[in-house]
């Protein structure tokens, strides 16, 4: 269960999203299907922790490392929660909080990402502002130098 945005992500980037089934009683993706769902296209596992239940995420970390995938979280409703003795977002590769007016932290709008590698905190900085890696003041102070880089990507950060 998610909102259409989570697989808007996924349709932008010109993949194709494929759908788990849920447990009855959580409403979380069911791991046990995870598995028959890879393919050798499958490039992440993305679960929702949904109405502050937390996925069963030992089982797809497992199924996840196996085949190489990342995992990304939607936190948004598990603020604050645990799974095991760890935080909701901090599990996975990837851990993302919207703070849209109805979720648990809310400021009206925007969003925050979790990460647990330095290359994807740098990519995504990056990112964040609109591919510019060096603060204002380093660009301005002493002209362009050939440290000052620019990337091209077509993903845009609203932040």
């Amino acid at each position: 269960m998610t909102f259409v945005s989570t697989n808007h992500a996924i349709l932008f980037n010109g993949g194709v999203p494929v759908f788990c089934d849920i447990e009855e009683d959580t409403l979380n993706i069911n791991p046990r299907l995870i598995e028959d769902l890879v393919t050798p296209r499958t490039k992440a596992i993305m679960v929702v922790h949904y109405g502050g239940q937390a996925c069963h995420m030992d089982p797809i970390m497992e199924i996840a490392n196996r085949h190489g995938l990342a995992v990304i979280e939607g936190a948004a409703h598990g603020a604050g929660g645990e799974y095991s003795g760890r935080r909701l977002g901090s599990i996975g590769h990837v851990g993302c909080f919207s703070f849209h007016a109805v979720k648990n932290i809310a400021t009206g709008d925007g969003g925050m990402i979790t990460l647990n590698d330095d290359d994807s905190d740098r990519r995504l900085r990056e990112l964040r502002w609109l591919g510019i890696t060096k603060h204002t003041f380093e660009r301005d102070s002493g002209g362009a130098t050939s440290g000052t880089t620019m990337l091209l990507t077509s993903a845009t950060s609203t932040r």
